[in-house]
């Protein structure tokens, strides 16, 4: 058994984000899903990393083997709000993730430079270099 965090610029309950938990759950991982908008604003933009929300994220991506990165193409405030959540990680906690960059949606120019953002973030952090993106 695994344990897998699903990170998502979606509401926790969007269709989108149960079907692509629903193969992961049928696996027997342990699937904990934390979406931007569990978090409050002044919780995500006013670095409060000691607030107990954050606590609680930054367990959940120490314990994870696996990191997914679920994302659509949204609006930039759902997306500045996960690049936000990300920076509130430190580089040892993503050492030896396997991390997944998902996008649910259509391809598009804004998206991609986006995605990149994103990865660049990430390796900014300490993942490892060769992050996987589908």
């Amino acid at each position: 058994m695994e344990n897998v965090l699903v990170i998502s610029d979606l509401r926790p309950n969007s269709s989108e984000v149960r079907h692509f938990s629903q193969p992961l759950y049928s696996k027997q991982n342990h699937v904990n899903i934390v979406s931007v908008w569990d978090f409050h604003p002044d919780v995500l933009f006013g670095k409060q990393h000691s607030h107990p929300n954050m606590l609680s994220f930054k367990s959940l991506v120490q314990k994870s083997q696996t990191i997914y990165l679920l994302t659509t193409t949204a609006a930039i405030y759902p997306f500045s709000m996960l690049t936000s959540l990300l920076e509130n990680l430190d580089k040892k906690s993503l050492s030896y993730k396997e991390i997944q960059f998902i996008n649910v949606s259509q391809q598009d120019e804004q998206r991609i430079h986006e995605c990149k953002q994103l990865l660049s973030i990430l390796q900014e952090l300490g993942a490892p270099d060769e992050l996987s993106a589908m």
